[in-house]
């Protein structure tokens, strides 16, 4: 093999293991900073509802754009439902529920419930329940652009009532032009 072809095979291999070793060594999980990764918007959301001596909470993000199979049009939640009853004297009826709704053009096109049950957390009076879902939207046009967040109890199996919050909004963030 001559001396020309030798340095040939040589840049070769340098041009093709040059890339892979730039690749292999950017971190696991790209963040938004990252410029080899595109933007993924995220809004943090916090709904919360308070009745007698029950406060109940739900918070954590909603991803608008999660990667998906096929370019599903849906969104990613993942938060806690938590629950303070410790200044209740006893036990108190009823079960805290969050109710979190996709919409497109302000029409609702899924829906998903998170009841808190019977999850017991850190302390005597406080449940939580951690809990990770998308919602979304098998229509052929338009984007999830709103979630709509609502914490809510019943009162107890005797009672059907109902009582909630105030309804949180949240929005699909739009690009600002460029300048």
């Amino acid at each position: 093999m001559s001396i020309l072809s030798r340095v040939i095979r040589a840049v070769g291999v340098i041009g093709v293991a040059l890339p892979l070793a730039v690749v292999a060594s950017a971190p696991a999980s790209a963040s938004p900073a990252d410029p080899w990764s595109p933007a993924r918007p995220t809004t943090p959301f916090l709904a919360d509802h308070t009745h007698a001596c029950v406060y109940s909470i739900a918070r954590g993000d909603i991803d608008w754009n999660p990667i998906t199979i096929g370019g599903t049009r849906m969104v990613h939640v993942k938060g806690s439902l938590a629950e303070r009853t410790s200044s209740c004297n006893g036990s108190y009826p009823g079960t805290t529920f969050a109710t979190f709704t996709a919409r497109i053009e302000d029409r609702a096109v899924d829906e998903r419930t998170i009841t808190l049950g019977n999850s017991v957390g850190p302390g005597i009076g406080f449940s939580v329940k951690d809990f990770d879902f998308t919602l979304s939207s098998f229509e052929a046009r338009g984007l999830i652009d709103q979630v709509d967040v609502q914490v809510c109890r019943d009162l107890g199996p005797m009672l059907p009532a109902i009582t909630c919050g105030d309804l949180e909004s949240y929005y699909r963030p739009r690009l600002a032009p460029a300048e």
